[in-house]
């Protein structure tokens, strides 16, 4: 298509909603932003104002490995999108990892706040 962008087609209902919503994906060492197909797209007309990014959570707690916390800490990020399976299951204990989707015109957030104690990303 032009301008970075690609178009893709998926043979079956289960792959295109894994393409769409299981990322961020990295194809050679490179981001891949998936998106639904909108009427009248134009490449070189769009304008990138969202992104999907990894947040670690070095010495979290086992105690603190709650999906709702988790998804607490995710929207302080921006908007939670999902934790890994490692830490979903709390099976990793160095950290915790969870997918946000980041305003790219604001600052990142590089700390949150938990029980009055500040924890860097």
């Amino acid at each position: 298509m032009g301008q970075g962008f690609y178009s893709a087609q998926f043979g079956t209902e289960h792959d295109y909603e894994r393409a769409l919503n299981g990322g961020p994906w990295i194809i050679e060492e490179h981001y891949v932003l998936t998106r639904m197909w909108r009427r009248g797209f134009e490449p070189g007309e769009e304008e990138l104002t969202h992104t999907l990014v990894w947040a670690r959570l070095p010495k979290l707690q086992l105690d603190y490995y709650d999906e709702e916390l988790l998804r607490s800490i995710g929207n302080s990020l921006g908007r939670f999108i999902k934790m890994d399976e490692a830490t979903r299951l709390a099976i990793r204990g160095h950290f915790a990892r969870i997918c946000a989707e980041v305003n790219l015109a604001k600052s990142l957030i590089c700390k949150y706040l938990l029980e009055r104690r500040k924890s860097r990303v």
